[in-house]
């Protein structure tokens, strides 16, 4: 289930939830963050188990507030082919990298070593 979140994560979540991939996902954290609208109540209209939307709010509230999507987000122009491409679909849009390595046509292992490149490259702008 998700957390408590202060005012400025609030703020942080809602000012990025238009760069998730689906509008159902923004719609989603708009209504938790945006609209105070609770777990259960949204679960009831999706149509699903409380659990399951208690996930998904906390694992794209996690994507959101991550380093990893703030790296992206501010170096991607800077970024050219695959790894740019492997920032967009994992730290941006929370893909599995095997997703990843699927719709790029690169191998899982390749995918593994962009990742492995740009969590690198965060760390040394940090």
């Amino acid at each position: 289930m998700p957390t408590r979140r202060s005012l400025t994560e609030q703020e942080a979540i809602l000012s990025r939830v238009d760069l998730l991939p689906t509008e159902s996902d923004a719609a989603l954290l708009r209504a938790v963050y945006g609209h105070g609208q609770s777990i259960a109540e949204l679960a009831r209209i999706r149509n699903e188990r409380p659990g399951r939307t208690g996930r998904r709010v906390a694992s794209l509230t996690r994507l959101l507030l991550s380093r990893e999507f703030e790296f992206a987000m501010r170096h991607r122009s800077s970024l050219v082919g695959h790894r740019r491409s492997v920032a967009t679909l994992c730290f941006i849009q929370g893909r599995s990298m095997r997703e990843a390595a699927r719709e790029l046509g690169i191998s899982f292992h390749a995918v593994r070593r962009h990742c492995e490149a740009l969590r690198a490259l965060m760390e040394g702008v940090s």
